[in-house]
């Protein structure tokens, strides 16, 4: 894949994101999405509005479907691995919507770590594999270990940038280096599915980066 149809799995994502970021700032202080800043995490010099997440996660799947129209390879990349796709986008927007509620609400810890394990079973049981794990000569059958490996590592990853949310432009910033990486290890292993949707990710991640 060359740096013409990167830049086309980029491209819609990062301008509808743009766009939606736009609304929901306009939208956010009418339906009550505001975070005033506080003395521990929140550094942020004035309240904010909180749709972002919204807006990027909207891009995010649009961005995806834009995709299959950009070439037969990449149409026939996605639709190869479609249950991929799908549990991507569905636990992508699970997660989205226990964000956007607790934005609105708030949530106590135990009640949001709660929501974030269902929100995760279903891509910790049926895209996370551990066949085998090696301990020095000893190698050890693992195929059970894979959910709950998968399980922990994606809550580990969304407590991780949810406490360093409280800084403009950090966690997206972060979130955009690591997305790249991930997308060139995946070009390594010529994992396209993984490569393709995390490129589409950065655009959506960029277009709201804008406004941040």
């Amino acid at each position: 894949m060359n740096f013409t149809i990167a830049l086309q799995l980029i491209i819609p994502s990062f301008a509808l994101s743009f766009l939606l970021t736009i609304g929901a700032k306009f939208l956010a202080p009418h339906l009550g999405f505001i975070d005033s800043p506080s003395c521990d995490r929140k550094k942020h010099s004035c309240p904010m509005p909180v749709l972002g997440g919204a807006a990027m996660m909207m891009a995010f799947c649009v961005g995806v479907l834009c995709s299959y129209q950009i070439s037969p390879f990449i149409k026939q990349s996605l639709s190869a691995n479609g249950t991929f796709v799908i549990t991507v986008l569905g636990v992508a927007g699970l997660f989205c919507v226990l964000g956007t509620i607790d934005d609105r609400y708030g949530m106590r810890p135990l009640v949001k770590l709660f929501g974030q394990l269902l929100c995760a079973i279903p891509f910790a049981v049926y895209q996370t594999q551990v066949s085998e794990i090696q301990f020095i000569d000893l190698i050890f059958s693992a195929q059970w270990l894979g959910p709950i490996f998968g399980l922990c590592w994606i809550i580990l990853c969304v407590n991780a940038f949810n406490l360093i949310d409280g800084v403009d432009g950090l966690a997206g910033t972060l979130a955009t280096v690591t997305i790249i990486a991930v997308s060139v290890l995946a070009f390594g292993q010529i994992n396209m599915p993984v490569a393709l949707l995390s490129i589409i990710a950065v655009g959506a991640i960029l277009g709201f980066l804008v406004h941040n």
